[in-house]
Parts: C-alpha cells; sequence; structure tokens
C-alpha cells in the first residue's frame, strides 16, 4: 500500500466518522425540536420562548443533516428541458380541446 493510498484511507474513515456523528447528533436535536414543541403543549414554556428554541434545533437539525450527507450535492448542471412544440395542431389548442373542434 502506498503512501497515498493510505492517506485516502485515513481522510475517508475521518469522513465516515464525522458524517456517523453528525447523523447521531442530528437525531438528538430532532428530538429536542419535538420535546419543545411538547413543552409549549403542556404549557410549561411560553410561546414565544419555545417557539425561538424550537426553531433553533431545526436550525441545528439541518445543519448537522447537511453535515451527515442527507441532502446530496450535485457536481454538474442539468441541462435545461427543451419545449417541443407539435407541429399538427393549432398554437392556440389545449390539451383538453379536440383537434378539428371549432370553439
Amino acid at each position: 500500500m502506498t503512501q497515498s493510498q493510505a492517506a485516502r484511507r485515513k481522510r475517508n474513515r475521518i469522513r465516515l466518522a464525522i458524517r456517523n456523528t453528525a447523523s447521531l447528533l442530528s437525531v438528538f436535536a430532532f428530538l429536542a425540536m419535538i420535546g419543545s414543541a411538547g413543552a409549549i403543549e403542556c404549557d410549561t414554556v411560553p410561546l414565544l420562548e419555545g417557539t425561538v428554541r424550537m426553531f433553533e434545533f431545526m436550525f441545528i437539525w439541518a445543519g448537522l443533516l447537511l453535515l451527515a450527507g442527507a441532502f446530496p450535492v450535485r457536481k454538474e448542471r442539468r441541462k435545461r428541458h427543451e419545449v417541443h412544440r407539435d407541429t399538427v395542431t393549432r398554437p392556440g389548442r389545449t390539451s383538453c380541446e379536440k383537434p378539428d373542434s371549432s370553439w
């Protein structure tokens, strides 16, 4: 095994450990968000304070999910969808209209 292969394996192990840790922490952030919603429901926390806590935990949860790799990142941009026009139909016809209708 060459030195570059060993370094690549080490980087992959570190990356996997970070993803696994972020996944576990995202579960805890989700549970904390649900718990703060439950605290609002039981009137143990005021509405404004509970809402702020919920949004904080939601942003933490989304950030950890991003770090864990839950949202795929595309390397290249897709081509725009090309619209092909049908040359047989007239331009004002809708899909519900029959081809030979007069209205």
